[in-house]
């Protein structure tokens, strides 16, 4: 049941940094982006669906999140 759990908040706290950043583009390029890169990916930010995508890979995480923790207890 520790590993349930375990793996819930793993995969949790990646589902939150993702909405977290799903509304602040730059300061995901700024944090995650190499620097030599920044400029072509600035550039690309100006697409409307970034947020939108990025929201709904949030949620698909979180759903997979509780999918993966449940598998494992089970499995346990």
């Amino acid at each position: 049941m520790d590993e349930a759990i375990l793996t819930l908040v793993g995969f949790w706290c990646v589902a939150a940094s993702t909405g977290y950043f799903s509304s602040r583009p730059r300061q995901f390029v700024r944090l995650f982006v190499p620097a030599e890169e920044t400029r072509t990916v600035y550039r690309n930010l100006l697409k409307s669906d970034f947020e939108r995508g990025m929201r709904w890979m949030a949620v698909i995480q979180a759903i997979f999140s509780v999918a993966v923790a449940v598998f494992v207890a089970l499995v346990s």
